[in-house]
This record gives C-alpha cells, sequence and structure tokens, in this order.
C-alpha cells in the first residue's frame, strides 16, 4: 500500500508518448520511491515503474505489477518478533522458530541460482522457505561487521519447491526487498517479512 507525495505528472516525450510519474510512500517500511506508468503500448501494460522505461529501456525498467492474478483478500499486520503465529494449523513461537523450519534458502534472486536445501533446526507438518539478501555495505568496516539481512518467507503444507521460490522471487519488491503488498497472488500467501533489525515483522495472511 502507498501514499502519495506527489501529484500524477505527465510528461510528452519527444516521440509523442506519454508517460506518467509520482513520487509515494510505501506505508508497510516508510521509504519514498518514485513512480511511473505508461499507457500507450498495449504489449507492454499499461505497466507500473520504478523507474523511467524511456529513459533506461523497457529491459531495465522494475515492473512492479506482475503479471498474473492478485488477489484482495489480504490482510498485512505488523507484530512482534515474539509473538506466536498460528499457520497452517501450526504454532510458530516468534521469528526465531521460523527461521529454524526453514528447509530452502533463496539468495535474492532466482535467476542468478537456484535455492538451496537445508536440514532445518526444527521441524513440523508445515514446511518453510525463506528468500534473503544481506544490508548494503559501503566500506570494509561494514563488510567486516555486517551481518543483518532482509528476509521474506513463505510456508506450505508440502514440501517447498524450486517452483515455489522462484515465483517468490518474481513478487514485486516493495523496497527493501519486501515481497509482502496487496498485491501478493492467494497461491503465495502466508507469508511473513523481517527487515533484519527492530522487533517486528510483517504478517500476510490470505482472509
Amino acid at each position: 500500500m502507498t501514499e502519495l507525495t506527489t501529484d500524477p505528472e505527465l510528461t510528452v516525450q519527444e516521440d509523442g508518448s506519454h508517460y506518467w510519474h509520482w513520487r509515494a510512500r510505501i506505508v508497510a517500511t516508510g521509504e519514498i520511491v518514485e513512480f511511473g506508468i505508461t499507457e500507450e503500448s498495449p504489449q507492454y501494460g499499461p505497466r507500473l515503474f520504478r523507474k523511467n522505461m524511456y529513459e533506461v529501456g523497457y529491459k531495465n525498467a522494475e515492473p512492479l505489477l506482475p503479471p498474473f492474478n492478485t488477489t484482495e483478500d489480504v490482510e498485512v499486520r505488523r507484530v512482534s518478533i515474539n509473538d506466536d503465529l498460528f499457520i497452517l494449523g501450526h504454532v510458530f513461537h516468534g521469528l526465531k522458530d521460523i527461521q529454524e523450519h526453514v528447509e530452502m534458502s533463496l539468495y535474492k534472486d532466482y535467476s542468478h541460482e537456484r535455492a538451496r536445501q537445508l536440514d532445518p533446526i526444527a521441524s513440523c507438518d508445515v514446511h518453510v522457505g525463506e528468500m534473503w539478501y544481506p544490508y548494503p555495505c559501503f566500506d570494509s568496516s561494514d563488510f567486516a561487521s555486517e551481518n543483518r539481512s532482509y528476509q521474506n518467507f513463505i510456508f506450505r503444507a508440502q514440501s517447498i519447491t524450486q517452483d515455489d521460490m522462484k515465483m517468490l522471487s518474481e513478487l514485486p519488491n516493495q523496497g527493501n526487498q519486501c515481497r509482502i503488498s496487496e498485491v501478493v497472488p492467494s497461491a503465495m500467501l502466508p507469508m511473513v517479512y523481517y527487515v533484519g533489525d527492530g522487533s517486528t515483522m510483517l504478517v500476510a495472511l490470505e482472509i
């Protein structure tokens, strides 16, 4: 979910094509991002982009609207990382318990590598997959001390598959690698996101 911080503004390109752009705040993370949408190319959309596709090219622009049907029946709430979560019939005792059940782990981008199969510390009838991305590092001190990461978790009644992780990796990035939003397809729910720091996490459940 986003809140506008500027009104949409129309830009007319030299070739006569139109491009709307505006800025908004992502409610879940507080991040201010710039959006754009093109209308005149049927094969492209309309599609929502984080970058001006006329400047970076269609293939390099980051699409925010996924090419699959979505659901509005999503409840997103922020809870403590120590709260019990009832997911698919099992109670997870906070974030640490979820992390100990991870059986498949993917480093950020499925296109670069396949997800790794893990031996989870704990197990139950619910299977957990994780996609993670390390915090950015800018100098040698950061590389030496930074160990935080952005974490997205999915839950299944069956074993997590490579296709599950691929679908997770293709969800739109809402900022700080968060894949939870109102456009999450019901097939991906439930989900949990942890920004890697602080005492709260986001939980998305199908209503």
